[in-house]
Parts: C-alpha cells; sequence; structure tokens
C-alpha cells in the first residue's frame, strides 16, 4: 500500500503523553528504498520524545490555567479575605477578597503595605509557634 503511494521507507515513531500513546511521527523517503542509519532513528525519536512532552507541558498549562479560574471564582465569592504569602518572607502574596468589602477590617491595601500584617492580628496563644516556623525567621 505505502509503495501505491510512491512510499518507499518509512520510519514510524510513537509519540505518548503522560505515559499514554498520543499518535506516532512518520518520516518517509520517497525517492529511493532505503537503509534508515541508527543516529537518524535516534534523532526522529528524540522528535517524537519532544513532541509529546510539548504536548504535556501544553495540557498541564492548561489544566492550571482552569484550576486558577476555579480558584479565583471561589475566593470572589466567599465571606471573608484570603491572604496568601510564601513562608520564604520573599514579598510575594495575593489577596483574594470577596466582592463585599465593607465588612472586612483591613484594606487590601493596608495586607499589602504591612506584610507581616498576619502575624500581628493571629491569636497570641499561636504567634509565637508560628514566628518560629515561618521560613526566614
Amino acid at each position: 500500500m505505502l509503495a501505491d503511494l510512491g512510499i518507499r521507507s518509512t520510519i514510524v515513531m510513537p509519540v505518548h503523553v503522560q505515559g499514554a500513546w498520543w499518535g506516532c511521527l512518520c518520516v518517509d523517503e520517497c525517492d529511493a528504498d532505503r537503509t534508515w542509519q541508527l543516529a537518524e532513528v535516534d534523532a526522529i525519536r528524540v522528535v517524537a520524545n519532544t513532541l509529546g512532552a510539548a504536548i504535556e507541558r501544553e495540557q498541564g498549562a492548561r489544566r492550571l490555567g482552569e484550576a486558577e479560574q476555579r480558584y479565583r471564582a471561589i475566593v470572589e465569592h466567599l465571606p471573608a479575605a484570603i491572604y496568601l504569602d510564601r513562608a520564604d518572607r520573599s514579598d510575594a502574596h495575593d489577596l483574594g477578597q470577596p466582592r463585599d468589602r465593607r465588612d472586612h477590617r483591613y484594606t487590601p491595601q493596608e495586607w499589602i503595605d504591612e506584610l507581616d500584617l498576619w502575624l500581628t492580628i493571629m491569636s497570641p496563644e499561636d504567634r509565637p509557634e508560628a514566628e518560629r516556623t515561618y521560613i526566614g525567621s
């Protein structure tokens, strides 16, 4: 059948995504019969593996984006403020608050300006353990 298409020599390399078969990469030599060199087969295998890894990364990025959208939707509808801070004192944080902010004691700007605000308003009996275990303390 391949000879009917003018294909004389073909390499078919499987493409796997997350350990499952996704498809295949085919390389055809149409001009003449040939014996593929091991280095050529290895190069085509690398291309197939790279394609599988790229597809996997794209799927992962899409799933991450969807998870972030779900997270934001949940946070925006909670009747509470949510402040996320990395425990490495990198000053990287995220403030999520619901649409109705009238009942909140602290403004978003106060949370941003005072990086350790969470620690100063924490229950006094919990503060020593939090300070002790907070990375970078």
